[in-house]
Parts: C-alpha cells; sequence; structure tokens
C-alpha cells in the first residue's frame, strides 16, 4: 500500500466514526477549544506517522481517542461507540475477501482493498439514512455505564477476533484448516452481537416498562388526590349553598345602609370563595385531575380557561394523556410565570374531540426575552415525550409562535376506526 493510500484510508475509517457520531449518536462537538486542538494535531501527527512509516495497524485506535476528544458526552459512551465502528468497519471489509477466498481458495490481500472500501460505503450511507429515524434521545446514549462496559469488552474482543482471521489465509497451514478456523471466529463474533443486540433490546423494553410504571404511580396518586379534591368541593359547595340565602340578606343590608366598602369586601370573600369551589371538567377523569392539579398548585395570578369535553369512551389510554396534559401544561406554566403584566398571564386549552380523532391546543403568552425557546433542553424532553406518544396515534405536535402568543396543537387519530 502506498504512503497516500495509507493517509487516504485513515481518513476515510476517520470520516466512519465521524458520520456515526454526528448522524446516528447525535452528539454535539466538544465545547472545549483545546480538546478540539489536540485532536487537529493528533489527526496531523498520525498522516505524518503513515507517511513516514506506513503504519496502518494503530489507525483504529487514533480513531478511537479522536471520538473521544471531539465530541461532548460521558467518555465510556464515545469510546464504545468509536470501538463498534471500527468493528462494523472491520466485518464488513473482510466479508467480501472471506466469501472470495472460501469460494476460490485463491489468496488475494489487495482484494482487502476491496472490502474496505465497501464497508466504508455501506456505512457511511447507511448513517445518513438512519439520521431521520433515530432521535436525538436514544438508548445508544443514555444506558448505564456497565452496558457501555459491556458493549466494550465484546466490541474490543471481536474487533481482534476479526483482525486475526484476516491474518489466516495465505500461511503455512491446509486451506482446509484455514476454512474452519475462519468460520469457527465469524460464528463466534456473529453469535456474540447477537446476544448482545437481544441483551440491549431486552434492556430497551425494561427501561420502557419501568418508565410505564412510574407513570401508573403518578396516574394513582393524581387520580387519588382528584377523587378526595373533588369531594372535599362538593362538602364546600352544599355548605356554601346552604348559607346562600344568609349571604343574600347579608349583601342587602350593607346596600341599605349604604356601606359600599363594606360591601366591597364581602363580595371579595365571597369571590375567594367561589374560585375554590371551582373545578374543572373534561369528561375525563385523569384529564380532570391534572388540569385541577395544576390550577391548585400553580401560583395563584394564573388564569385557566378551558373549553371543550372528550366523549366517553374515548380511544386515547389515560396514560397517554397524562404524558400530553401534563408536559403542555408545564410548558406554558413555564413561560407565563414569568410575564411581568398580571393580564397576560393566562393559559388557554382547547379540546375538539369525538371517536375518529382529537385536536388539543394550548395557547398562551410568550416573548423572545422571556420564553424559554421550545428547542432548547428545558422544553425539549416534555416535547420528545409527546412526539414519542403520539407515533401509536399516528399523530403529530405542531407548535406556532405568533403575535406574542405560543400554540402548541397535539393531533391523535383513533387508528382502529
Amino acid at each position: 500500500m502506498s504512503v497516500s493510500q495509507s493517509v487516504l484510508w485513515f481518513l476515510l475509517e476517520l470520516a466512519v466514526s465521524l458520520c456515526l457520531f454526528v448522524n446516528v449518536l447525535h452528539l454535539a462537538p466538544a465545547s472545549s477549544r483545546i480538546r478540539i486542538f489536540c485532536a487537529a494535531v493528533l489527526t496531523l501527527l498520525q498522516c505524518l506517522c503513515l507517511i513516514c512509516i506506513g503504519q496502518v495497524f494503530l489507525n483504529a485506535f487514533v480513531v478511537w481517542v479522536l471520538m473521544i476528544l471531539s465530541f461532548s458526552g460521558l467518555w465510556y459512551c464515545k469510546l464504545c461507540w468509536a470501538i463498534a465502528s471500527s468493528l462494523a468497519l472491520n466485518i464488513l471489509s473482510n466479508c467480501l475477501f472471506y466469501i472470495f477466498y472460501l469460494i476460490t481458495g485463491v489468496y488475494r490481500p489487495d482484494f482487502l482493498e476491496f472490502g474496505d472500501l465497501f464497508g466504508i460505503t455501506v456505512l457511511i450511507s447507511g448513517s445518513f439514512w438512519l439520521k431521520k429515524k433515530i432521535p436525538q434521545e436514544n438508548l445508544l446514549t443514555s444506558m448505564s455505564r456497565s452496558h457501555y462496559f459491556l458493549i466494550i469488552g465484546i466490541a474490543f474482543a471481536d474487533f481482534f477476533l476479526s483482525m486475526f482471521s484476516s491474518l489466516l489465509p495465505g500461511n503455512r497451514a491446509g486451506q482446509s484448516g484455514e476454512n474452519v478456523i475462519i468460520l469457527f471466529i465469524i460464528i463466534i463474533i456473529a453469535v456474540t452481537i447477537i446476544i448482545l443486540l437481544l441483551y440491549l433490546r431486552l434492556q430497551h423494553y425494561h427501561t420502557i416498562l419501568q418508565q410505564t410504571n412510574v407513570l401508573n404511580e403518578q396516574l394513582l396518586v393524581l387520580e387519588e388526590e382528584h377523587f378526595h379534591n373533588y369531594q372535599k368541593k362538593i362538602t364546600d359547595l352544599r355548605a356554601f349553598r346552604h348559607d346562600y340565602n344568609a349571604h343574600i340578606l347579608a349583601m342587602q343590608a350593607l346596600v341599605d345602609k349604604g356601606k359600599t366598602d363594606e360591601l366591597n369586601d364581602y363580595i371579595r370573600n365571597l369571590s375567594d370563595v367561589r374560585e375554590q369551589l371551582h373545578f374543572v371538567s373534561t369528561n375525563h377523569p385523569i384529564v380532570d385531575a391534572i388540569i385541577n392539579y395544576f390550577m391548585d398548585t400553580s401560583p395563584k395570578d394564573i388564569a385557566f380557561y378551558i373549553d371543550g369535553k372528550f366523549p366517553d369512551p374515548f380511544f386515547v389510554q389515560g396514560i397517554d394523556l397524562c404524558v400530553i396534559f401534563s408536559n403542555l401544561i408545564t410548558n406554558a406554566i413555564q413561560a407565563v410565570r414569568i410575564q411581568p403584566d398580571p393580564d397576560l398571564k393566562e393559559i388557554c386549552i382547547n379540546i375538539d374531540a369525538d371517536n375518529k380523532q382529537a385536536i388539543i391546543t394550548t395557547k398562551n403568552i410568550c416573548s423572545e426575552r422571556n420564553n424559554v425557546p421550545a428547542n432548547s433542553p428545558d422544553h425539549g424532553f416534555g416535547l420528545k415525550n409527546i412526539r414519542n406518544t403520539l407515533i401509536k396515534y399516528a399523530g403529530k405536535l405542531d407548535t406556532e409562535s405568533k403575535d406574542g402568543y405560543f400554540f402548541a396543537r397535539v393531533l391523535l387519530k383513533n387508528t382502529t376506526v
């Protein structure tokens, strides 16, 4: 291999890892200029080493260090997927060589270059294909440390097995013995990768079940609190109705005596009682519990306006409505509570639902100076959770800022109809 080819293969292997980290893992570049500078210097030194001594075997190790330096995030997460990237490239590049050798029995070392080109093409094009299919928050970057080190160990072992298998053809042993060893190594690598993928898949389902269990527990707490609040408001309303005639007589007496100030105070106190007795009903117990919970716990100067009701029965599961409403209202409260004008501290929720589809819209004041943008970390997780929930209903979430107001529209469809 010529010097120019050695440098080219190193840069192509580096490009594969960069595409994987940017397109699939969605990792941001390192914020430290020192780390970026060190990565650039290391790349230059590796190219100089390849020009001087033509060493290729160390390319993978240099790429691993470059990925750790160039991107933000946990170092073992970056090391894990850097090794996995090198392993995938090595396996794909050896596939054509193995197939050619096992079929023809002819040892062609130069044929490895065609395999390398094949692996690089598949991985780079595949990373761009997966870019829009894999969300930014995914299992690949959110596993526990033990899982990353498990993958590192397996990938590291498979990487060296793959490297070793590529050295077997052409030695002094018999061809049949070489074929058996190569097939055995390929089977070991395939089995370990399949077992690892199945394990990670099970861990993913386990995480989903844990999250579902937490949401179910929160729903039970909300429903219990909703039931107690409902009973309390009914009791208070009965007490208010019992004293209704007495309140009328008291206000009439204040009017007859011309005590306007006392009358205003009396009416204001009755208004406070009316606010305490106010209870939102959307014809869905879980949504009622969530909205009334936020109305009771949010600052008193924030006004809620609810319009619309859900049909009974409704096709959306209660746990999904919990995710949608809790995140929408939380984001709206965060934006409204920092507004200086008390007249603008309003949250409007509109519900337009039937047995075929539902549209849930929230509207609240926002400003570029005071509101946290929707693509910030504070809002990102809530909106992503909503979008993940909408997948099963073929729905979508649209956000829009218009005339100083922020609109969030959620569309859900009944896919069983």
